[in-house]
């Protein structure tokens, strides 16, 4: 007994040596499958889940449609998603594939839309499954209900570089994909895609729709994947608006962003805000001071005070300097603020926004975890 004791453990640490990699491996794919089946699309990865044989079939929609394998029904909403159901008339598993860039239309042709990523479903043999597909809007006049859609022969040749390049962007978000389709489209201005108080002449053919408009940054994205793809900046009517390079300088979301895309390094990030103040468009100049405030506030408390003061520039630009010194979130502009109070009396115009600033950072002071950035553009002054 003592001599079979004796190998009890070493052939117990083997075995512990043995099936603990083979645990880890079920463990690990357990989690795989789990975490696979709460992402964003969860009915179009449970579709892809289940194992499907040696015997599936790999094909495209269009393919599948061609030999008669399937069977469909879509439902779009104008703007973002096309609900889709397929209906396997195949003994075997299919493995589905949609490609980005496909058309679908309503049958009265008003309303059209395209894939704007593609997806993979699988479809066990002889079975029904939905898939939710990510879409974009070809017509800003989209009817934005769900509707029956129906899948075009032929896609949109204009599209076809810009769905090579997202293909090749994954990180690239479905409203930058919407915001690029539409300026290939119908050429829209600045206005149909801002949510920024758009000061040019450029106004869109129709009524801007809040479905369509989307952060700046998304903006500065869609122009990226269209310089990537090919696509010429000249053409393009909302590339021409200049007010979308000192927004997306000035907006804390998209600031890196837009370093990036105008290719500006520190000196010149330094060099585009004076010379916006000093050369800038008359009807966004005073947006400088704002940028000088956030990004400069040093600089800021030292010039500020004296561009307030200044008696020879404008109401507009002196309210500014005012507001900007806010914006510099620094607990030293309270004082200097209550100076400017004191200097231009509390119920004048130049006093009162010296007021609101201090009341501004007295609150951000207090509470600094729920403060938000001020909204500069909403004042008294008349930006036109």
């Amino acid at each position: 007994m003592r001599s079979l004791n004796k190998w009890k453990v070493p052939f117990a640490c083997a075995l512990a040596l043995t099936s603990l990699p083979l645990a880890l491996i079920v463990v690990s794919r357990n989690a795989t499958a789990s975490s696979a089946g709460n992402g964003a699309n969860a009915p179009a990865v449970a579709a892809n889940a289940a194992p499907l044989g040696p015997d599936v079939a790999e094909v495209s929609l269009n393919d599948a449609l061609g030999r008669h394998w399937l069977q469909t029904h879509y439902v779009g909403n104008g703007a973002s998603e096309i609900k889709a159901t397929f209906v396997s008339l195949r003994n075997a598993p299919l493995r589905l594939t949609v490609p980005s860039g496909l058309i679908f239309e309503t049958a009265d042709l008003r309303d059209q839309m395209v894939v704007a990523r593609g997806q993979t479903v699988d479809l066990p043999a002889n079975a029904t499954r939905p898939a939710w597909l990510a879409g974009a809007a070809t017509r800003s006049a989209n009817s934005l209900r769900a509707q029956e859609y129906h899948l075009c022969p032929e896609t949109l040749q204009s599209l076809t570089p810009l769905f090579e390049q997202v293909d090749k962007t994954p990180e690239a978000s479905r409203p930058a994909i919407q915001t690029a389709v539409l300026l290939l489209t119908e050429n829209a201005p600045m206005a149909t895609f801002a949510r920024f108080n758009v000061l040019s002449g450029d106004t869109p053919l129709r009524p801007v729709t809040p479905a369509f408009q989307v952060n700046t940054g998304e903006i500065l994205a869609a122009f990226a994947l269209l310089k990537d793809a090919g696509y010429a900046r000249r053409n393009l009517v909302a590339a021409q608006d200049p007010q979308l390079k000192i927004e997306s300088m000035i907006d804390p979301l998209s600031h890196a962003a837009a370093l990036a895309y105008y290719r500006l390094n520190t000196d010149q990030e330094w060099a585009f805000w004076r010379d916006e103040l000093q050369k800038g468009d008359l009807s966004t100049r005073h947006y400088a001071l704002y940028g000088i405030g956030r990004y400069y506030p040093e600089v800021a408390l030292q010039m500020l005070p004296d561009w307030a003061r200044a008696t020879q520039l404008s109401s507009l630009m002196r309210t500014s300097a005012i507001q900007a010194m806010a914006e510099t979130h620094r607990p030293e502009a309270i004082s200097v603020l209550q100076g400017l109070v004191s200097e231009f009396g509390a119920a004048t115009e130049l006093g009162e926004s010296a007021r609101k600033a201090i009341a501004y950072l007295e609150n951000q002071r207090a509470t600094p975890a729920t403060s938000n950035l001020v909204e500069f553009k909403i004042s008294q002054a008349n930006l036109r």
